[in-house]
């Protein structure tokens, strides 16, 4: 019988997201042996699950001296394997199992039925069953013993929410997921996270907070800012973000966390295909830019970049000093000595702004005026302490320059 021996592969359900199974409900023979392989994509587990099930007395064919005349067996492999079973139903036994979710740790699960009776008015296993294939590919790499925590520790990465949507199926407790960004601090001290946008199903319900764990939400924590504590950025199932934004950390590690509350996972998240949030992230401040901090509470200044005998990254180097300046008190900065071969922002720049308010720029330079110095004062009541000091030089052999700063008397 044709229709008893079945491939079904996940490329082949014709943009559906699941396939049903079905026992059979007309005469076979005695000795039937029926076989469904769901074959999945080498990245996907495939899942299981009975929504009808029951054992029913019927007119055999032929007698049998087995203790199951006719059994049904799921297999967490592509043949029967005995050592691979994930539940047998026999129809000797009265009992039965319904909406209870069965799912392969590889590509491949196989349903097998098998009938020493045969049967005049179909199987004496009555079942309906649905399956469906789910992603489990990683941006990141896995963190074993967790359920969807992932580290990244390339230079250059995406980072999504977890394709693999089983995790929202049957939660006893709040799903919580970990994205750690983690750069080698010898060769990296920041991190640039591009958040893209999120996309929970959104609620008005105790919107008071964003991270209220009666909703869903998505946090990013800094782990080398001690004044962040309070004021982490958070996004939610209260409001969306919309439009890109940018988060500079203060250190060379970044966590992203999601939770997901347990009672709203199910039904807005499991077989959804579209992301709930998705991110860019790469390394910055690489070694040549020395510390990340430089003390300016006396005139000083720093000319970048210093290569002279040093084999460092030079391609695409993106610095970023915080300048810990007297607070409330002007200062005013000189940017000097340019040797930038040409006004092209996308070789080359230096900005100047606030570390209240990035979009409060006091400078910035793309080596329009090489060769000649640009003067900024920065009043008292702009100083807050801290002014960023952002250098990005397509190649470390473009050029140099000098920043020096001095308070007034």
């Amino acid at each position: 019988n044709r229709t008893c021996r079945q491939i079904i592969k996940s490329t082949e359900l014709s943009g559906k997201s699941e396939g049903t199974l079905m026992s059979m409900e007309h005469w076979y023979k005695p000795g039937t042996n029926c076989t469904y392989l769901l074959q999945g994509k080498a990245s996907q587990v495939v899942r299981l699950y009975f929504v009808k099930m029951k054992i029913n007395t019927k007119d055999y064919i032929k007698e049998s001296n087995e203790t199951c005349g006719e059994y049904l067996v799921i297999y967490d492999s592509s043949w029967p394997d005995n050592n691979k079973i994930l539940k047998a139903f026999c129809n000797s036994i009265d009992y039965t199992e319904e909406k209870i979710d069965y799912i392969s740790t590889d590509s491949e699960m196989l349903v097998n039925f098998v009938s020493n009776t045969g049967s005049y008015a179909g199987s004496s296993i009555y079942y309906w069953a649905i399956f469906d294939f789910h992603d489990t590919e990683t941006e990141g790499e896995k963190v074993k013993s967790s359920i969807c925590d992932e580290v990244f520790t390339r230079k250059v990465g995406r980072i999504n929410s977890p394709r693999n949507t089983l995790i929202y199926s049957n939660p006893k407790k709040n799903i919580v997921c970990k994205f750690i960004i983690e750069a080698n601090s010898l060769r990296f001290r920041r991190i640039s996270l591009l958040l893209e946008f999120t996309n929970f199903a959104e609620t008005e319900q105790n919107c008071n907070y964003c991270d209220n764990t009666a909703h869903d939400y998505l946090t990013i924590q800094d782990d080398h800012n001690s004044m962040q504590k309070g004021n982490v950025p958070c996004h939610s199932s209260c409001g969306n973000l919309k439009s890109v934004q940018e988060y500079i950390s203060s250190g060379p590690r970044l966590t992203l966390i999601m939770s997901v509350n347990k009672d709203r996972a199910k039904q807005n998240y499991l077989n959804r295909k579209a992301p709930i949030f998705q991110a860019m992230y790469s390394f910055l401040h690489p070694a040549v830019c020395g510390k990340t901090m430089i003390v300016a509470n006396t005139t000083g200044f720093l000319t970048f970049p210093e290569m002279e005998g040093r084999q460092l990254e030079s391609e695409d180097v993106y610095c970023i000093w915080d300048i810990i300046t007297k607070p409330r008190v002007l200062v005013q900065f000189t940017i000097g000595n340019k040797t930038f071969y040409d006004n092209d922002c996308m070789k080359h720049s230096i900005t100047l702004s606030s570390s209240v308010d990035e979009n409060e720029v006091f400078l910035e330079d793309c080596g329009k005026a090489r060769g000649k110095s640009s003067l900024i004062q920065i009043p008292g009541t702009k100083n807050n302490g801290v002014i960023k000091l952002k250098v990005k030089l397509q190649n470390l052999n473009v050029g140099k320059f000098q920043v020096s700063w001095v308070y007034a008397s």
